[in-house]
């Protein structure tokens, strides 16, 4: 399998000819597939599928990915790089548990970060949980959670499991200030439900009021 990856001229000759590996997935593989597309596409991240793309450790399953630097056109370009992996933890003894993991450089990821301008956020900032209570509410959460973040402030998906009292038991240990909620009843109606820990209040409010309800103007945007 190494030769998809290779760069020499040779394989890349005989590779034109060679099948492609998208055209082996499974049904499931496939739905699964085009579903991660679409999450990515809804969140305006730019993205190439690349059937010759390859990682050398033997435990992964369905998807690899590769994180690389924008307007770099050097072979070395690469910031992180993983895949999913649906077994690794039972053939190590324990329970059959989905994950992804991914290795990255420290240089290059903080060169990166220098070269972007990037600072820190404020500890003085917000920090919410998106909780989403059944599966046609997390594309949704997830283009909300990539907004909330373009505005610096520390925000996560709970996607574990649709269990409302065990997410916000998590939001009150990590001592989240809100927690943002979309159900049957929310996507129906285009709410979102937020619930202010702080002050042990709730509140339903459009979708589209979101970013003023949560005051994220007051924060600065990354992109400026």
């Amino acid at each position: 399998l190494r030769i998809l990856d290779s760069k020499d001229n040779n394989d890349r000759t005989i590779l034109t000819k060679a099948p492609s590996i998208l055209d082996f997935l499974t049904p499931e593989e496939t739905k699964a597939f085009k579903h991660l597309q679409t999450l990515l596409a809804n969140l305006s991240i730019p993205f190439r599928v690349d059937p010759h793309l390859v990682r050398g450790l033997d435990y992964y399953s369905n998807t690899v990915f590769e994180l690389v630097q924008e307007d770099n056109h050097s072979r070395q370009n690469s910031i992180a790089a993983g895949g999913r992996y649906d077994n690794l933890i039972e053939q190590l003894g324990g329970p059959k548990i989905s994950g992804f993991g991914f290795a990255l450089g420290i240089e290059r990821l903080i060169q990166t970060m220098l070269d972007s301008d990037m600072t820190q956020p404020s500890i003085k900032h917000k920090s919410i949980l998106f909780l989403p209570l059944l599966e046609d509410a997390k594309p949704l959460l997830f283009e909300m959670l990539n907004k909330v973040r373009q505005h610096k402030i520390p925000s996560s998906i709970y996607l574990r499991n649709y269990n409302p009292t065990k997410a916000l038991q998590l939001a009150n240990e990590q001592k989240y200030s809100h927690v943002v909620i979309a159900g049957i009843d929310e996507l129906k109606n285009k709410t979102l439900t937020v619930k202010d820990l702080k002050n042990r209040s709730s509140e339903e409010i459009l979708i589209t009021k979101l970013e003023s309800y949560l005051k994220l103007k007051d924060y600065h945007d990354i992109t400026t």
